[in-house]
């Protein structure tokens, strides 16, 4: 009993970790100018795939995997999908909206991975999911604010792309999650995707370290080790200690939290249809974290 609560306490101070680094990215990365949004996803996921990489090369170990050539072509698939175009999506999204919008817009990623695996895993859909999707999606158009012109919209459209791409990252990875492990799945993924992307920074001319100054240094490496290394880090170890569903909590609390944060660090206004807006996604993301005690109906 000792050991389950001990264990619980690691993986709520590992959510509460992991948290704090996924509601702080759009913040500090809003701060950074000089860098170009492309090279600093660049260096985000390449500082956080070193950091992380350590520690996967003992997961490897300790689970007694020889990596193959299949095994990096899945790797090269998810890290294409998750980091060169969602997280450049997600990245560019930063420029053209406020911090606390893309922060909301992508946090929806867990409600589209249930039509997505209902389509290409073949999972059930239930009552429930159908419902959060829903709801969600209201809340997604009220941000937009269809009835007014809004100049944000491409940013809007940007973290919205960003954040069905990451629920397509997701289904993909659910196919071999249970042998890799989302630590030594993510790592790999990491440092793939990057190295295309600087393939293709390289291709279109784009700088790679140019524009790194005293001034954007530090940001640029808390989102690489902080937000992208120990917190990817901590979300897994949380699942580990606790379960997957619990875990998820952090996109559960990130829009609210980084509403918040922006408003404090950045002096970002929200109209209220967007609060309310927000409010549905967060009773969006709670229908779909709630465990399924009624809801027995699937298609």
């Amino acid at each position: 009993m000792k050991n389950n609560n001990y264990n619980l306490k690691k993986g709520i101070l590992c959510i509460f970790i992991a948290t704090i680094a996924f509601s702080t990215i759009e913040i500090v990365a809003k701060t950074i100018h000089g860098i170009d949004p492309l090279q600093m996803n660049f260096i985000r996921f390449f500082i956080g795939g070193i950091f992380l990489l350590p520690f996967a090369l003992k997961e490897l170990h300790k689970r007694k995997l020889k990596l193959t050539l299949n095994d990096f072509l899945f790797f090269a698939l998810t890290g294409i999908i998750g980091v060169t175009i969602s997280m450049c999506f997600f990245q560019t999204a930063v420029v053209f909206t406020k911090a606390s919008i893309v922060a909301v817009i992508f946090s929806t990623n867990p409600i589209f991975t249930a039509p997505l695996a209902f389509l290409l895993l073949k999972e059930k859909l239930n009552v429930s999911k159908i419902l959060s999707l829903a709801v969600s999606i209201i809340g997604v158009l009220l941000i937009f604010n269809p009835f007014s012109i809004n100049p944000d919209l491409k940013g809007m459209l940007f973290a919205l792309i960003s954040a069905i791409c990451f629920s397509l990252y997701t289904v993909i990875s659910k196919k071999r999650i249970a042998k890799y492990g989302g630590l030594i799945l993510s790592t790999f993924s990491f440092l793939i995707g990057v190295t295309v992307l600087l393939l293709f920074l390289l291709l279109i001319g784009k700088p790679i370290v140019s524009g790194i100054s005293l001034t954007n240094i530090l940001p640029l490496l808390y989102l690489g080790i902080f937000a992208s290394g120990i917190g990817y880090l901590s979300y897994f170890t949380a699942m580990k200690y606790t379960s997957a569903i619990t875990a998820s909590t952090v996109f559960f609390i990130k829009p609210a939290l980084a509403s918040i944060l922006s408003f404090f660090i950045l002096g970002e206004h929200l109209s209220f249809i967007a609060i309310i807006g927000i409010g549905l996604i967060i009773v969006a993301s709670v229908i779909m974290l709630a465990p399924k005690k009624v809801d027995q109906a699937s298609i």
